[in-house]
């Protein structure tokens, strides 16, 4: 198995990865892998689950037929089930707590192959699949557009290549939307923003809400059901690639994160306030350090620290030995920042 994960590891980071190796990639990283559709050519496009939450997120790549964003979502996929890989193994290890995902790798199978040798945005039959979404006459829509139907995520994720300089993310409803839409992107959106700011990761953020009139394309169809769509832009020109891939993934996983707070706090579950005071403001740094890390809302006054917790992240510090052990301990996070929030992380 080591030999397969540097294999796997090596094919990511160089965005090389061939169309039948997808299927393998995919098979080795999840235990349900499930055919949903096939092209006109007749090639499989394919389905893995991961999780096990409440709520679920679909995340759809290669639409485009290009290697980079199909690369990304391997690769969180990739940190998913084995986070030990990432650079931070605590965070991306309590995500797939956080709810399920469904992800479609190759939205565009056809255009991928040929994207191999020359970029190639359309399928087999020379459509553009992101403005067919309002009349669903491709194969490949029509596959996604089920997919969501059946699922019914709490929002739907598109991963597209882009000229921009930085990974951008856009969130998008439009007007007459149930309320609890633009509250819910808001704060993914602030949530976003909060903690890439702490991960030093380079991102831009839009919100399109409550739009009177928008473009018909892939975003507009699945928000005008009521599905909140959001867009992951990768900046194709970039000389790192492996770097964007890196960053693009933990802004997908950043994504199931904040989902996941967002629909805690839709359904109304009461949030606690823990006290803490520290006797130096290095621990306090430290301490803030970590409550910004997972989005963990607080107050600071001197070396007074007000702590206002909610169940998403109970996940966090369920076990106290395993936080200890970790990255957060070689940062030398306090005991009792441990010890204090212990009883209300754990979920109730």
């Amino acid at each position: 198995m080591s030999l397969s994960r540097s294999v796997l590891r090596r094919v990511l980071l160089s965005c090389d990865v061939p169309l039948k190796l997808v299927s393998n990639v995919l098979q080795f990283l999840s235990d349900g892998l499930e055919v949903v559709g096939r092209t006109r050519l007749g090639r499989e496009i394919l389905l893995a689950r991961l999780g096990s939450g409440r709520e679920k997120v679909v995340y759809v790549g290669g639409i485009f037929g290009d290697a980079l964003s199909v690369a990304t979502l391997l690769y969180a996929v990739y940190l998913l089930r084995y986070p030990v890989y990432s650079r931070y193994p605590l965070f991306v290890g309590n995500l797939l707590g956080c709810g399920e995902i469904a992800v479609i790798p190759v939205a565009n199978p056809e255009g991928y192959v040929v994207s191999e040798r020359q970029y190639c945005s359309r399928n087999a039959a020379g459509v553009d699949l992101v403005h067919d979404f309002l009349f669903l006459t491709q194969l490949e829509t029509q596959v996604i557009h089920r997919v969501v139907n059946d699922l019914r995520p709490l929002a739907l994720v598109f991963l597209i290549p882009s000229h921009v300089d930085a990974v951008r993310v856009t969130a998008r409803c439009v007007v007459g939307c149930r309320d609890w839409v633009v509250e819910f992107l808001n704060d993914v959106m602030s949530f976003l923003g909060n903690v890439c700011d702490v991960l030093e990761l380079p991102i831009e953020l839009r919100k399109e809400v409550n739009l009177v009139k928008v473009p018909s394309d892939y975003l507009t169809h699945f928000t005008l059901e009521d599905v909140p769509t959001i867009a992951v832009e990768l900046p194709i020109g970039s000389d790192d690639r492996g770097g964007v891939i890196e960053v693009a993934s933990h802004v997908s996983l950043l994504l199931l994160r904040g989902l996941e707070r967002s629909s805690t706090c839709r359904h109304e579950v009461p949030s606690r306030v823990v006290k803490l005071d520290f006797s130096c403001e290095e621990d306090v740094r430290r301490c803030t350090w970590f409550l910004r890390l997972h989005g963990i809302p607080f107050e600071c006054n001197g070396c007074n620290v007000v702590v206002h917790v909610v169940h998403p992240f109970a996940e966090v510090l369920v076990n106290e030995d395993h936080v200890l052990n970790t990255e957060l301990s070689k940062r030398g996070l306090p005991k009792l920042l441990l010890t204090e929030l212990l009883p209300y992380l754990t979920a109730t």
